[in-house]
């Protein structure tokens, strides 16, 4: 008996290589996009932190303007809330993300209005500026107090 011998088509000897490599290029591709999708969520999770963050700075800010006495609101001495135009500035630290501070800047203004009929109107005006990817972002609180 004879022994067949295998007959090999002249094109299918470099198809496995051929077929690993079209697998090695999608491979790369579906790395590459998942790589893309994890950097997006990671952007947008510290975007959702930071603008939390500011929010409940912010918000600290408004209580204790609500709370701040108004004898002490309305005196140039000793008030962080000046008079409009002018503003006073304060820089703070919102938190930490990821072990870094979130740096932030606070602003004061106030803006009292005297010709009610029975007493004074004030309106203190809190601004907070910060920072999330080299994005300039401001959020605003105004706090109405009345004085007889």
């Amino acid at each position: 008996m004879r022994k067949a011998k295998h007959a090999h088509a002249s094109g299918s000897r470099g198809s496995v290589l051929i077929e690993a490599a079209i697998a090695v290029f999608m491979l790369a591709c579906v790395a590459s996009m998942t790589t893309g999708t994890v950097t997006s969520a990671a952007r947008m999770s510290r975007w959702a932190a930071v603008e939390s963050m500011a929010d409940a700075a912010i918000d600290i800010e408004a209580s204790v303007a609500r709370k701040y006495p108004l004898v002490n609101a309305t005196s140039i001495s000793t008030s962080s809330y000046t008079l409009s135009p002018a503003v006073t500035s304060q820089a703070t630290t919102l938190g930490t993300l990821y072990g870094n501070a979130v740096p932030g800047t606070l602003l004061y203004t106030r803006v009292d209005s005297a010709n009610q009929p029975s007493g004074t109107v004030h309106r203190i005006i809190i601004g907070l500026t910060f920072q999330i990817g080299g994005r300039t972002y401001c959020k605003t609180r105004e706090v109405v107090r009345y004085e007889d």
